[in-house]
């Protein structure tokens, strides 16, 4: 039995600005667009594995994910997930109602205070390597903090090899 894997990752930033002077109308009007695929494999530039899943934070608390050692239901079976290279890493915060933040990538000793990106409410965080991807080799847990008084749901993707 085997398996193939493509990915695609996309962003797009756009924006419209108007502004009507004295001297007429100035309007600044892009789109920027970024597109990155990686093929099935463990080599550079490549990925062939997925872990998503959809996760809920108590208030205070923190989700600790160990990228070595995931889980992910497929099909209705338990499939192990162990990822020695992470290419890109996508968190939702689920949450609509202001100031629910979550911190990823916590420290263990302060959650609150140090972490590497801060996720507001509605909003998504998309950080990639697609090329030379990160190692988990020494660093395989990935924690989720949430610092406030009120649970938060998010969703996760990690894709590499």
């Amino acid at each position: 039995m085997s398996d193939t894997l493509s990915a695609a990752l996309r962003s797009t930033a756009a924006w419209d600005r108007v502004e009507d002077t004295a001297l007429g109308t100035r309007r600044d009007k892009t789109t920027s667009p970024h597109v990155a695929t990686l093929d099935d494999g463990a080599g550079v530039g490549q990925a062939d594995r997925v872990f998503h899943d959809q996760r809920t934070v108590a208030a205070g608390g923190t989700d600790t994910l160990d990228l070595a050692a995931l889980t992910q239901q497929m099909f209705g079976t338990a499939v192990p997930m162990n990822f020695s290279v992470v290419r890109a890493l996508i968190v939702t915060n689920l949450e609509q109602i202001p100031g629910r933040y979550l911190h990823v990538g916590a420290d263990a000793a302060s959650p609150a205070t140090r972490y590497a990106l801060r996720v507001g409410s509605a909003s998504r965080c998309m950080v990639s390597s697609v090329q030379e991807g990160w190692s988990t080799s020494g660093a395989n847990i990935l924690r989720m903090h949430n610092p406030g008084a009120a649970a938060v749901s998010y969703q996760i993707i990690v894709i590499g090899a």
